[in-house]
């Protein structure tokens, strides 16, 4: 029976009507108070119509649920009547029943009119759109149990069970000054590279070659009389390529690899030794004793 899932009312056996009409007071519509006698839970409940089977009762499977009561249990039911409702607070499982409705209120409103009454602690079940949500009961006043029948009842919702609060947006203020840190943080990495990559070019400068800076050798192999100039340190390397302008000595190199230089000397050694030796034939065509020609004495045959 589907319409039983609506609500909670109940489906009793006519021997309950029988009974209930040999009480004295009895108000109209009937609510009834439902305890599993094992686990003492209980809830309220009205009365949909009497015609159910003689010793069951019919309940809808939510509220089983929620009396955690299995089919066939023995139950306890007892008339309750119940002060008439003036505040409810309800709390949706699921946050997809107040964004899915345009209206929860009002569709809530309706809802309730298929119960007869509601407790403090109950989880009801209600149906909208073939959608099922499930609702917990906060808060009833004036009571814990109240009657929802021809009351105006205020109607007050809390946060879904599934709620989550949304992230807090930072003051202007606050954000300015995480991006000025961010920047000066940015500016110090910039600075520390920078000041590495001149710790690099110092030690390249190092590195680099000094000109005029060797040994200097004659072609002859001796080294020369002249000292090189003087290494100094490499802040003062303009200063060292003007020195070194200024008293180095320029070696033009031919396509035989020797240099202009080395070709003069050689040149010159060439001319003395060419002198020399015309100083000596020249020494030698002048008079030397006993170096003439021999002649021997003899007689006419």
């Amino acid at each position: 029976m589907h319409h039983c899932e609506d609500g909670n009312k109940i489906i009793m056996p006519p021997s309950a009507l029988e009974e209930l009409m040999l009480m004295k007071k009895i108000s109209y519509p009937m609510t009834f108070k439902i305890i599993n006698p094992f686990l003492k839970n209980y809830s309220h409940c009205g009365v949909l119509e009497f015609s159910g089977e003689e010793g069951c009762v019919f309940l809808p499977n939510w509220m089983m649920n929620s009396l955690l009561l299995d089919q066939g249990q023995v139950v306890n039911i007892e008339y309750n009547e119940l002060p008439k409702g003036q505040s409810l607070k309800i709390q949706p499982h699921s946050s997809e029943f107040v964004m899915n409705l345009s209206d929860p209120k009002e569709v809530m409103e309706k809802i309730l009119k298929d119960f007869a009454c509601v407790t403090i602690g109950d989880t009801i079940m209600v149906n909208h759109e073939n959608q099922s949500y499930y609702i917990d009961i906060v808060e009833t006043r004036p009571h814990e149990a109240v009657s929802l029948f021809e009351t105006d009842c205020e109607l007050e919702f809390e946060r879904p069970l599934d709620y989550k609060e949304p992230e807090k947006i930072k003051p202007k203020v606050e954000q300015v000054e995480e991006v000025k840190d961010t920047t000066n943080v940015e500016k110090d990495a910039v600075f520390n590279q920078v000041e590495e990559v001149k710790d690099t070019i110092n030690l390249e400068k190092d590195a680099v070659f000094k000109p005029f800076t060797g040994v200097s050798r004659r072609l002859d192999g001796q080294v020369s009389v002249s000292a090189p100039p003087p290494v100094v340190a490499a802040e003062d390397d303009k200063k060292l390529v003007a020195d070194s302008r200024r008293h180095a000595r320029i070696v033009i190199c031919g396509l035989d690899g020797i240099s202009s230089a080395a070709k003069e000397k050689a040149k010159t050694e060439e001319t003395e030794d060419v002198k020399g030796k015309t100083k000596e034939n020249t020494e030698e065509k002048k008079f030397q004793p006993f170096t003439g020609k021999k002649y021997i004495l003899s007689s006419c045959c």
